[in-house]
């Protein structure tokens, strides 16, 4: 009975005030719409019968609220969330007092997740309620209570509303049982951990030797001998014919130890020496695509995937701000990534084939692409299945615990890298955003169908680009038309009628956004042509190229401005936008690549090829991997409703840069840089 005192006790404040609840617009008229006074209410006499929670659940809340318990039924209400400030402009956030509820013995915290029929213009918001009940009240009493006392309640406003009960978790203590997967990854941590430390004291144990063996040496003939010796072998120790087999197996184990030794692997990520000709404005782009990426996904999951904001339709309209765009549109930046994907593949791979006049070991050319992204995906997966749901705790975290981004079920579509096409719903994914390396991974596939054709007839291998452009801008606007998606927000994950949502269908599939990686190619085989050659154009082509690039690139990302100011774009100009604003984009990027290179970028170059850079640029694959991981677990600790402003976002978005870099270099030194290594000493 308790339990369903409880509930009315917070569906009467959100009925009260639904009748007048505003549309998600700007708030121009806001005092007009708000009600003068809260409408009558009457409860139904029969409300409370035969509600279905279990005889556990309804004995614990009778012994709540006897004389004895009345401290802790005391407690334990005052814990559970209540109608915040701001619920008429959109503060739908009652997380209630997580501290307060775990300190009661034979409690829990259960957060229950309930969708809103309102017009948001953008997707109904989900309301969170933390309730603080009797460890014997479970997920099923809150989500069966709830449910049928809002199908009993007849109130227009509740009808308006419609609210559903989408979902209800009750923390746990730890959020999930140890099991032998995390014990697991703990141990292979620990060990490889031990490794990075023991190949770097094995180091200086060799450096010492080396050294100590140099200062004995009194003849220079000698000496040189040593150093002969020392590059054969790598340790400086010369070889002794009767020893032979002995040492190999002692060589075999020293490298072995090497390659885990963290010092030096931590000297190749820092370093910042380069061989003429590189094209360093590559690494500035990289690094500033991936912060931008970050950027994006910071506003994603912290209004759209756990949505605890205090400023409601306020927040919306920071969202709809023109500075705000270039966060809500950083999709483009995922295009930059494909154009430099198939810009290097190209210029590196045509290169080599002319030094072997066309061959290519395939087998090898596939063999090492796997088991160079095989080491940070893995680390990514075990990450996310064994040790995040043990990271934190609040209301958020208790309903986001038991969430391991379903990489217990599809792990495997990962390492064959069909997840942009297994399961169907992107969401559904393991690590769901990875749904980029497969697109990458399947481009290069196919890649030695115009590697082969632009080495031996160039001509071919264009109009077989040229065909694969045509085919993909085809099919995309065919999609975008027959299923009248919209392109702002890429519909947050929305779903049509038949199931079907953009970014499944259109975004994530690589027939869709092949272009970008098409337009790098073409750029990496004019890099291979002109190679050891000056380009001169004139000053009034270099003023027109960077202000055409200029146009472009801000007509991509602002191109949706209108979109979330009264000026929606029709069904035509969406799938237009759709299907050729990543290869505009490619272009306007390919301007700056090539005027960089050629020395056309002035400062822009300068800035995009600082040193600094370097570094960072070997670690933005394990940043990709890990920021949302990151993300998620800062945004799931927070314990209250926080506000949806610039000075938030810059917080989050920072944090999560930083620990994402920090964790990314972690990841290099354990597992990417040590298997990199055993490939190199393997072959």
């Amino acid at each position: 009975m308790m339990a369903v005192w409880i509930t009315i006790l917070f569906l009467t404040g959100m009925i009260s005030t639904s009748s007048s609840w505003p549309d998600f617009d700007l708030p121009d008229d806001l005092p007009d719409r708000i009600p003068d006074r809260l409408p009558d209410f009457t409860l139904p006499p029969d409300l409370f019968k035969n509600i279905s929670i279990s005889v556990a659940c309804d004995a614990a809340l009778a012994r709540m609220f006897s004389d004895k318990r009345s401290y802790e039924a005391t407690l334990a209400l005052d814990a559970c969330g209540k109608p915040e400030p701001g619920f008429l402009v959109g503060n739908l956030a009652w997380l209630g007092h997580w501290p307060e509820c775990k300190s009661l013995e034979d409690f829990h915290f259960c957060t229950t997740v309930l969708r809103l029929n309102m017009s948001t213009g953008i997707i109904p918001p989900l309301m969170k309620w933390g309730l603080c009940l009797p460890s014997e009240c479970g997920e099923t009493d809150v989500a069966n209570s709830m449910t049928e006392i809002i199908n009993r309640l007849e109130y227009d406003e509740l009808n308006t509303l419609n609210p559903e009960v989408r979902k209800v978790q009750c923390a746990t203590f730890p959020a999930r049982p140890y099991d032998a997967g995390f014990y697991c990854t703990v141990i292979l941590c620990c060990v490889t951990a031990l490794l990075m430390i023991t190949g770097a004291l094995f180091e200086v144990h060799l450096d010492r030797q080396k050294k100590k063996k140099e200062d004995t040496l009194e003849d220079s003939e000698a000496l040189l001998l040593l150093r002969h010796d020392s590059k054969q072998n790598g340790y400086g120790a010369s070889k002794i014919p009767g020893k032979q087999q002995k040492e190999d197996r002692e060589g075999c184990c020293a490298r072995f130890l090497l390659c885990f030794s963290f010092t030096r692997n931590l000297k190749q990520i820092l370093k910042t020496d380069t061989k003429g000709g590189n094209m360093l404005c590559l690494n500035g782009i990289r690094v500033i695509s991936m912060t931008w990426v970050i950027l994006g996904h910071t506003l994603m999951l912290v209004y759209q995937v756990f949505g605890a904001t205090w400023d409601g339709i306020f927040g919306l309209d920071f969202l709809k701000s023109f500075p705000a765009q270039a966060i809500l549109n950083a999709f483009p930046s995922v295009d930059s990534f494909f154009v430099l994907s198939g810009l290097l593949l190209t210029y590196i791979t045509l290169g080599r084939m002319s030094r072997s006049d066309g061959r290519i070991p395939w087998a090898m050319f596939y063999f090492h692409r796997y088991w160079r992204l095989l080491p940070g995906l893995g680390a990514a997966m075990l990450f996310a299945l064994y040790l995040r749901p043990y990271m934190g705790e609040g209301p958020l975290w208790a309903n986001s615990a038991h969430y391991t981004f379903n990489c217990d079920k599809y792990w495997w579509t990962n390492l064959l890298y069909i997840n942009n096409f297994y399961p169907k719903s992107v969401p559904e994914g393991c690590i769901y955003w990875v749904w980029y390396l497969a697109n990458d991974m399947q481009f290069y596939i196919i890649s030695p169908i115009f590697l082969v054709s632009l080495f031996r007839k160039p001509v071919v291998g264009m109009i077989i680009i040229a065909g694969l452009c045509i085919a993909s801008f085809a099919t995309t606007i065919g999609l975008m038309v027959v299923n009248d998606f919209k392109v702002a927000l890429m519909g947050f994950g929305m779903s049509d009628h038949n199931g079907k949502d953009i970014i499944s269908t259109v975004y994530d599939k690589p027939y869709c956004r092949i272009t970008p990686y098409l337009v790098g190619i073409v750029l990496g085989y004019a890099f291979h042509s002109w190679r050891g050659k000056r380009i001169r154009i004139n000053k009034i082509a270099v003023v027109v190229g960077w202000a055409s690039a200029l146009t472009t690139g801000l007509a991509v990302v602002y191109g949706l401005y209108g979109e979330f100011n009264g000026s929606p774009l029709s069904t035509a100009e969406n799938a237009i936008y759709m299907a050729f604003s990543h290869f505009a984009w490619a272009i306007a990027l390919s301007w700056v690549i090539f005027a960089c290179h050629y020395g056309y970028g002035g400062w822009i170059n300068d800035f995009l090829s600082w040193k600094a850079w370097i570094p960072l640029c070997r670690l933005t694959y394990g940043a990709y991997l890990f920021h949302p991981l990151i993300m998620h677990i800062f945004v799931g600790n927070t314990a209250h409703a926080y506000s949806l402003n610039a000075v938030y976002i810059a917080y989050y978005f920072t944090s999560g840069c930083v620990f994402s870099y920090l964790v990314s270099l972690l990841v290099s030194l354990g597992f990417e840089l040590p298997l990199a290594n055993l490939e190199g000493f393997i072959m």
